[in-house]
């Protein structure tokens, strides 16, 4: 004679106060990590390299490795870094200009002085300006003084505040690659 077993209830387990079985919860996980396995490893290793890496390195790296399997993902991820950024604004706009095709050198030394973000071939130089660091008098005053020598010079200089930036980075962006672009050819 055989008898039916009755079914195991499936184990319950909570996600943000709701209780959902095991197996719904796993199946769910693995079709998210299929969906969005890629953009979620750009973000943990971008993350990572912005605590860890010496860009210089990582870029030999890619150079040395340009063949291997993952150099061309390792290039893009030390592309779109914006490693050598000082601050989150401008970590932030890094970003959103290599999204857009337009990377610019951060922290770029021009004669005496260094810009947040620099174009050589366009002579512009970005400031992401944040209020705690640029409240300072002595800094307020040498920041003029840069932009005067770097104008003097026949660079342009864009200014734009850090609230903006985090605020809006896709706005900010588009309106640095549009006057980037435009100086570019209007250089040639």
């Amino acid at each position: 004679m055989v008898t039916a077993v009755p079914p195991r209830p499936p184990d319950i387990v909570g996600i943000d106060g709701v209780a959902a079985p095991c197996g719904l919860v796993r199946s769910s996980a693995l079709r998210l990590r299929r969906r969005h396995a890629r953009a979620r490893r750009r973000v943990a290793c971008r993350r990572e390299l912005n605590r860890s890496v010496d860009p210089d390195e990582f870029r030999d790296l890619c150079i040395t490795h340009r063949g291997r399997h993952g150099a061309p993902a390792a290039r893009l991820l030390l592309r779109h870094a914006a490693l050598r950024a000082a601050s989150e604004p401008e970590r932030v706009l890094g970003r959103e200009l290599s999204l857009r095709g337009c990377p610019l050198e951060a922290n770029h030394p021009i004669g005496p002085y260094s810009g947040d973000f620099v174009d050589e071939q366009a002579q512009i130089v970005v400031e992401v300006d944040g209020r705690e660091f640029h409240s300072d008098p002595k800094v307020f005053r040498n920041d003029r003084r840069r932009q005067n020598w770097l104008v003097r010079e026949g660079w342009m200089v864009l200014r734009f505040a850090a609230y903006d930036v985090l605020a809006h980075p896709d706005v900010i962006a588009d309106e640095i690659v549009t006057a980037v672009r435009r100086r570019r050819r209007s250089r040639r």
